[in-house]
């Protein structure tokens, strides 16, 4: 294609990045909030129409599946998006290694499928993992397209290639489980949702991969790319083996459980964390050479993200039991105190995007992965502990590693960024107090406000308190109107003018 090498070209990019930036976040929250929408609806049928033990046999192939699938294209996808330049003969080089390892990822995955039902006990895992053995390499061959067209910030097509996508998978899952499918309901879902995906980025991407060709100058991306893998890898093991455990020591019932009071708690970081990585990555890459402006960029994106994610934890928290009755019914009231339990680790684990962000946009995926082995150690040994006491024993030792070892890893994370622990504990010392004020006082009302309604009329009722009482605790405390005043004023200064105002302050001192 004669115009392929301008499609990896993003020079044009950096003289209305805010722009971008701006437009793009709104563009990926508003598909996000409409996916959320029809994922939840999704979640509350499924839940009524399936049992928690389909949920934990889908869950504990899936763990197996994830694992393998951090490996299914080496971190190239990210590799092609934080380059400040790359060519055609590195592009094409890039998608040929990535499909390669994706497919001998699939096939891994098939030939484990026997001993995944030996691990946990259940021969009905053997067929489960064998379908699901093809998800890595169709998502593999379709991942470097995904990546030229992040780099070109091309937002809108991803979020409604992805909206869609999930529509289908949604849609497949709905029929299966209606049809009495059980389990194969969820692997339906997920194996129509990325067939989806690909279909759609394979005709809406207009880069096409060459021939691949030796010395193409890759080796430093690759590395990148291993390192970040590592990370991905080891992070996932620590922050997903307690299903592993659960499902393996308790069994499928239990690690349903444990699996669903995990997702519902995690929804706001599911809302929010993705979508907004999609646009801050590629817009704070192009800011590696200019550390000032990055830092000003990357606390505007933190701050928004804490503004908006720890509140809804908390609120969660504090409404536990209206949640779960309202997304997954009365059959699903065990999961409260799991549920509750890993709360504290949720709202904590709103900075795992803080050291993200900073480890993949500054080059520094080899300290991340360092940080990753240390973390696995002592997470893995809390399993095994608190697996004696089932799901619930595993919650409390996910949340004591995670409240334990979070600011030490921003401080290790730190000291190669142009961004300080004081800045993070900065941003972040607003949104945190406001969302636990907020939260104390949801609890007064709730002991006094008449109940007699349905779960679900009652949880938007709290929501609504909730979030005026969340609004007001912003201006109230101090500092709290300048730094609304200072959040909206750079947001409209940038979507009117394309850049980050140079007089923006370079420490968030209204957080102080």
């Amino acid at each position: 294609m004669s115009d392929t090498p301008d499609l990896l070209r993003t020079d044009h990019l950096g003289h209305d990045l805010a722009v971008r930036s701006t437009r793009g976040s709104v563009v990926v929250l508003a598909a996000e909030a409409t996916k959320f929408l029809a994922g939840t609806g999704a979640t509350m049928v499924l839940a009524r129409l399936l049992r928690p033990d389909d949920f934990g046999l889908a869950a504990m192939a899936l763990a197996t599946i994830a694992i393998l699938g951090k490996v299914k294209d080496v971190g190239l996808f990210t590799a092609t998006v934080q380059s400040q330049r790359i060519d055609q003969a590195q592009a094409t080089a890039l998608f040929w290694l990535s499909a390669a390892f994706a497919a001998a990822v699939s096939l891994l995955a098939l030939s484990l499928a026997p001993a995944v039902g030996w691990f946990y006990r259940d021969a009905r895992l053997v067929a489960v993992t064998a379908a699901l053995a093809c998800v890595p390499f169709i998502d593999g061959v379709t991942l470097q397209l995904a990546a030229v067209m992040t780099r070109q910030m091309r937002f809108v097509a991803l979020s409604v290639v992805d909206a869609a996508a999930l529509a289908a998978g949604v849609m497949a899952a709905l029929a299966l489980a209606w049809a009495g499918a059980g389990y194969w309901a969820l692997v339906g879902h997920e194996v129509v949702y990325s067939a989806a995906y690909a279909a759609a980025i394979w005709t809406l991407c207009r880069w096409r991969p060459g021939r691949p060709r030796r010395h193409s100058g890759v080796g430093p991306m690759v590395a990148f790319g291993m390192h970040l893998t590592g990370f991905r890898l080891l992070n996932h093991l620590a922050l997903n083996l307690d299903t592993v455990f659960v499902g393996r020591f308790r069994g499928p019932l239990e690690a349903g459980i444990y699996d669903r009071a995990y997702r519902v708690l995690t929804i706001p970081s599911s809302l929010l964390n993705q979508p907004l990585s999609s646009v801050a990555v590629p817009a704070l890459s192009r800011l590696q050479g200019e550390p000032g402006r990055y830092r000003v960029f990357y606390l505007a994106w933190i701050r928004f993200v804490f503004a908006l994610t720890m509140p809804l934890v908390v609120f969660l928290f504090v409404d536990a039991e209206r949640a779960v009755l309202t997304i997954l019914g009365s059959q699903w009231i065990a999961i409260v105190p799991i549920y509750q339990v890993l709360a504290p680790a949720a709202f904590v684990g709103r900075l795992n995007v803080v050291t993200r962000w900073l480890y993949v946009t500054t080059g520094r995926t080899d300290r991340q992965l360092r940080w990753s082995a240390f973390l696995l150690v002592p997470m893995v040994a809390a399993y095994a502990v608190g697996v004696r006491w089932g799901a619930f024993g595993v919650a409390v030792a996910h949340t004591l590693v995670t409240c334990t070892l979070w600011y030490p890893g921003v401080v290790y994370c730190c000291r190669t960024a142009p961004v300080r622990p004081r800045d993070v504990l900065g941003v972040m010392a607003l949104p945190a107090a406001t969302s636990i004020g907020a939260g104390m006082g949801l609890l007064g009302i709730m002991r006094v406000l008449p109940r007699g309604s349905s779960a679900p009329v009652e949880l938007l009722v709290d929501l609504a308190l909730y979030a005026a009482i969340y609004g007001l605790a912003w201006l109230a405390v101090p500092g709290g109107r300048r730094s609304l005043v200072q959040f909206f004023g750079l947001a409209r200064e940038s979507m009117a003018t394309g850049r980050v105002p140079p007089q923006a302050p370079a420490k968030p001192g209204p957080e102080r």
